[in-house]
């Protein structure tokens, strides 16, 4: 439903307003948050192998562990880039609704 929604808010603004500028913003925005969710399930996957890994009878192989900790670390980054990618075409759809009024 959504998904229809964004895409019927996206007609208006190509097909009423001639805004396609906004309709692009508005494609890349889902593909960043789309990039987003991936990554956060990512991460939580990781986090639930690390636990797992120290909570092992016998401590856990500390090299999986390393691993696994560098891998938790890499995606947080990724987040953290993801989640200013959003924030700038948040910023830029801002703008660009500014210079409609």
């Amino acid at each position: 439903m959504l998904s229809d929604t964004i895409k019927a808010i996206q007609a208006i603004l190509t097909e009423t307003y001639g805004r396609k500028d906004a309709k692009e913003l508005i494609d890349r925005l889902q593909k960043h948050e789309r990039e987003k969710l991936n990554l956060t399930a990512a991460l939580h996957l990781e986090e639930i192998r690390a636990r797992s890994e120290e909570v092992e009878p016998s401590g856990g192989n500390e090299r999986i562990l390393t691993l696994l900790r560098e891998g938790n670390k890499s995606l947080r980054g990724k987040l953290a880039e993801c989640v200013e990618d959003i924030n700038d075409v948040l910023e830029e759809l801002r703008y660009c609704l500014v210079e409609e009024d």
